[in-house]
């Protein structure tokens, strides 16, 4: 297990000893019930390759899966939240993340994203408006632009212009990868909130859209004839807390919310980031998981045919989540 999520969970047990958790609990029983259920359906593999939204070249998405997941935020309007950004083309229409790769496919095609040509299409903020324009428009645009400024000059300063160099310098090595991501690009991919007690401060590194990005190359790399390799050490990652995962797993049982916070997720009120409310669904959300991946690969090894990675797990719950009723919780955030 990656440290970071190593972290949560020590973290999250001492919340639990000091009776400090107040919003949501991780139901141990359901989650039994859940894992024998899991046990019985095929896994969920996707490659990242849907028509017109995702290069076909191997090469292409890779670069692709870097520069699409630090900007992979917040699509719904805080005013209206059951609307989301949205773009029409023809008879055909993207919603959330699928529009925002829509954005990217219908502009670079199979080209190679690189610094280069990211200069040239966000070059000013009126731009990257032009560029996400929709029939719902994008929220948090500017922070979409100063991201990608980011990526744009930390590319050029560290590793040539090229996205994929991120992946050479991490000797193709999914932990390494994790790293540098954070280190290098703290606009884009940092993502700790901290909860403040009289004891301590409790810190809780999540890295979202970090391991998002190496979920998806994960994920692409395990297409039969990809030219991608695998990266190492992937099966150490256990959790990409976000908010599908966790309306997905209160839908399930693993997950339950206090009547407070059931409330306001169900009357779709803001929650606001870092509040300790937010912290708890996310921190929940890696110690289920955690759980849920010991118990489903209790004595095999990963090349078992049986072996769930995260990228099956969080293939199931977030596609899974797009059919539960129970709304998911709505936070203003860069982080997801």
């Amino acid at each position: 297990m990656e440290i970071y999520a190593e972290k949560i969970i020590e973290n999250w047990k001492w919340l639990k000893k000091k009776e400090i958790v107040k919003f949501v609990d991780v139901n141990p029983t359901c989650i039994d019930k859940y894992v024998d259920t899991l046990k019985t359906l095929p896994k969920k593999q996707v490659y990242w390759d849907f028509e017109n939204i995702h290069p076909k070249d191997d090469f292409a998405f890779a670069r692709f899966a870097i520069i699409t997941s630090a900007i992979n935020f917040c699509y719904m309007d805080l005013q209206k939240p059951e609307q989301a950004f949205t773009i029409k083309e023809s008879e055909t229409s993207y919603k959330g993340a699928m529009a925002m790769f829509r954005c990217f496919f219908r502009t670079f095609g199979e080209k190679n994203i690189t610094s280069k040509n990211l200069k040239k299409v966000f070059c000013s903020q009126d731009a990257t408006k032009e560029f996400f324009t929709g029939v719902v428009q994008i929220p948090m645009l500017e922070y979409r632009h100063w991201i990608i400024q980011e990526l744009i000059t930390v590319l050029d300063e560290k590793f040539n212009g090229d996205p994929i160099n991120l992946y050479e310098d991490s000797n193709w090595d999914a932990l390494l990868l994790l790293d540098k991501l954070i280190q290098y690009f703290p606009m884009s991919f940092q993502d700790i909130s901290h909860i403040y007690t009289t004891q301590k401060t409790l810190q809780f590194p999540f890295f979202k859209k970090a391991k998002l990005a190496i979920l998806l190359y994960q994920g692409r790399s395990s297409k039969t004839n990809s030219q991608l390799k695998p990266l190492s050490n992937f099966n150490e990652i256990i959790a990409v807390e976000d908010y599908r995962v966790p309306q997905y797993l209160n839908s399930v049982g693993v997950l339950n919310y206090q009547d407070d916070l059931k409330k306001i997720i169900e009357k779709q009120q803001i929650i606001l980031p870092h509040q300790q409310m937010e912290i708890e669904i996310r921190a929940a959300t890696t110690v289920a998981n955690s759980l849920i991946l010991e118990k489903l690969n209790s004595g095999l090894k990963a090349d078992d045919s049986r072996y769930w990675s995260i990228a099956n797990l969080d293939a199931h719950e977030w596609f899974g989540a797009q059919s539960v009723d129970f709304p998911h919780h709505i936070t203003p955030t860069t982080a997801y």
